[in-house]
């Protein structure tokens, strides 16, 4: 009986020869702006968020672009500025809301 192939032999020279993870690597955030970032859930109703996904696709944005905007709404309105003043980032992208 024939032995399979271990995949992990491999491993290293298929990385070395992909071009994309090298893309990958230069997108993460440097530890430094990791420390500044806080991840939060968001629990919705499944129509809810199938309807958002559905208006981030029509606006060719992601829901996290949808969420900011109205993150930065609320915080305007109570006065204490928008997410990128608050974090000192350009973490959110201006998002065009349509009728």
């Amino acid at each position: 009986m024939l032995k399979r192939p271990n995949l992990w032999d491999n491993v290293e020279t298929l990385l070395e020869e992909n071009d994309s993870t090298r893309e990958i690597k230069n997108v993460r955030p440097k530890p430094s702006e990791r420390a500044k970032i806080v991840q939060s859930t968001l629990y919705l109703p499944r129509q809810v968020h199938r309807q958002l996904k559905e208006i981030a696709f029509a606006m060719d944005c992601k829901m996290h672009d949808l969420f900011i905007e109205g993150i930065n709404h609320i915080l305007s309105k109570k006065g204490y500025g928008t997410v990128d003043e608050l974090a000192g980032t350009g973490l959110s992208k201006p998002v065009t809301l349509r009728d």
